[in-house]
């Protein structure tokens, strides 16, 4: 159940989260150094789509991990938007 839960397309941006630190994981093995940058904001995104499918307040982030912080940016911005 949790495998096709995660195939689900409002995963997405955590999966790609989860690709690109593994990715960069394995690239910084080879070249050390410069990988660090895109290692550490992979990882931050990761760990906040964990943090999100764990919670239980917001119905919103559980459902859409990572990128259902936008909604909540686009509500702060709405009134300069107006």
């Amino acid at each position: 159940m949790l495998k096709n839960a995660l195939l689900n397309q409002r995963y997405a941006a955590f999966l790609l989260a989860v690709l690109a630190f593994a990715a960069s994981l394995v690239g910084g093995l080879f070249h050390s150094g410069w990988l660090l940058i895109p290692t550490a904001l992979a990882g931050a995104l990761v760990l906040l789509g964990v943090h999100d499918m764990r919670q239980r307040k917001h119905s919103i982030l559980r459902n859409y991990p990572v990128i259902g912080h936008l909604r909540f940016l686009m509500e702060s911005i709405r009134p300069e938007i107006r």
